[in-house]
């Protein structure tokens, strides 16, 4: 909770002046948070990130001229994800680089719960 939630909301409002208008906020965040997943394997992992999704929800919310992302990052070839991984990490790294400096564009109506690729999660 204190990495998830807490990191979250201090890298945002230490940060976030520094950010020009037309820059991006994405945090790391899971399709694990997303409502429609019970979390069985990993219920604390499910509702701090649950929680992590809410920050950017509330941040967006109040600064609406910032673009702020919850992205799911795609499940990765790691420790945590090797049993069902899709991706390498270095697929996903690439898309944030992308993302970031604006050859993925995310249209405004895709919302702030994104995938590796820019496309909308349901939340």
């Amino acid at each position: 909770m204190n990495i998830l939630i807490i990191g979250a909301v201090s890298v945002i409002k230490h940060f976030h002046s520094l950010v020009k208008t037309d820059g991006k906020f994405i945090t790391i965040t899971s399709e694990a948070g997303l409502t429609q997943n019970s979390g069985s394997h990993y219920s604390a992992y499910t509702v701090s990130k649950m929680g992590e999704n809410k920050v950017v929800a509330i941040f967006r919310a109040m600064k609406p001229d910032y673009a702020v992302y919850a992205m799911h990052t795609g499940r990765m070839n790691t420790v945590m994800g090797r049993n069902d991984a899709q991706i390498e990490s270095e697929e996903t790294a690439q898309s944030i680089y992308r993302i970031i400096t604006g050859q993925i564009i995310i249209p405004e109506e895709n919302g702030w719960s994104i995938n590796y690729k820019g496309e909308a999660m349901t939340v």
